[in-house]
């Protein structure tokens, strides 16, 4: 049972990536933040109370370490933001230049991008600093009349030494079909999809050491109705099947991996159409039981998580889909949010047990009003 439980989390906690020929910037929008955001400089710590501190976060000082682990505090996974990293932008919302950090002003990395006259990349650098000094890469871009990226082509910023090239591929209407990366130092790497009109119905990814497939089928209504994930000559295999109700909400996935061993999950929504239950249980072991809840109000929501054991966890999130409480059997966090003009956070702050353990510092930076 335990394969099929360690698949089922997976399939759970990550979704189907569709292939998309990708460059590694982002605008302000993506950042979720408000207003016209010029520069973002955000930083982790460890609290350590102290009267010599040398930071001071809610009229108490503090001696502070790095902290690097992610907070995940937005409710939308797909909206988790970074921290210990830095993003300027230029007056149109492009990014212009991304920093990583160790800690506060201990620069780990980073990456400087470069745009032509139709606001489409052209180059971008990247800067990783080494034990034993740095290590600098030139990116390339290239377009199709389509304005589609076709090329990217990596070379070592000193020697100009060919490192990586990067070619994609599109069908007649304007899928991403294939990727093909080719470095100095490994073999070909390919990624490839297969649509039917809009519909993804095959991906497959292929490595020196394993060939990944997934395979997808569509009911009447358009939605994925099954799917198959296998790796090719070894046996490991999952297969899903979904049912919907009229109103197209996801109301059953039934999970199979290759020894047969099945989980159902079963989900409930009310009539604004909000999750707001879903049970999990299993064939071949009657002690698997995932009971997940979600509670809304006016002020945000709740979701809680319970096995047969008891409740495993409770997360609270706050009007902002922002993370304010989570709880377990081993701990109790709580999260104080402060708010700039512009309504963006500012600072957090973590409680373990209404004592302040971690905090995090985001300085915003907007171009002047007009």
């Amino acid at each position: 049972m335990k394969n099929i439980n360690v698949l089922l989390a997976s399939v759970l906690l990550a979704g189907g990536v569709s292939l998309h020929a990708q460059i590694d910037t982002l605008g302000s929008k993506s950042l979720q933040l408000k207003g016209k955001v010029k520069k973002v400089e955000d930083y982790s710590f460890l609290l350590e109370a102290s009267p010599k501190g040398t930071k001071t976060f809610d009229g108490n000082t503090y001696n502070v370490f790095p902290y690097s682990e992610e907070w995940k505090v937005e409710k939308d996974e797909k909206k988790y933001s970074k921290t210990n990293i830095s993003y300027l932008f230029d007056n149109g919302g492009r990014n212009l230049e991304i920093k990583t950090y160790n800690a506060e002003n201990r620069p780990f990395g980073g990456m400087r991008f470069f745009y032509d006259k139709k606001g489409k990349i052209n180059k971008s650098q990247s800067v990783f600093t080494l034990g034993d000094g740095e290590l600098t890469v030139n990116q390339q871009y290239f377009y199709n009349e389509k304005n589609q990226l076709v090329k990217i082509d990596e070379n070592d910023g000193v020697t100009n030494e060919w490192l990586i090239t990067i070619t994609y591929k599109y069908d007649d209407l304007g899928n991403c079909i294939e990727k093909n990366k080719v470095a100095s130092v490994s073999a070909l790497e390919k990624d490839i999809q297969r649509y039917e009109q809009k519909n993804l119905v095959l991906e497959q990814k292929i490595r020196p050491e394993y060939t990944k497939e997934k395979s997808y089928k569509y009911n009447n209504m358009n939605k994925v109705s099954e799917t198959e994930e296998k790796v090719l000559n070894k046996n490991v295999f999952l297969k899903t099947e979904n049912q919907y109700d009229k109103d197209k909400n996801l109301t059953k996935a039934t999970y199979i991996n290759q020894a047969g061993q099945e989980t159902v999950c079963q989900h409930k929504y009310n009539k604004a159409g909000q999750l707001i239950q879903t049970i999990c249980t299993a064939n071949d072991d009657p002690n698997f039981y995932v009971e997940t809840n979600y509670m809304f109000n006016k002020f945000g929501e709740t979701q809680i998580i319970k096995t047969r054991k008891g409740v495993a966890s409770t997360k609270v999130y706050d009007e902002h889909n922002l993370l304010t409480a989570y709880t377990t059997p081993d701990f109790n966090y709580k999260y104080r949010y402060t708010f700039d003009k512009m309504g963006n956070w500012t600072q957090i702050i973590m409680f373990e047990n209404d004592k302040p353990v971690c905090a995090r510092v985001r300085r915003i930076e907007y171009f002047p009003a007009k």
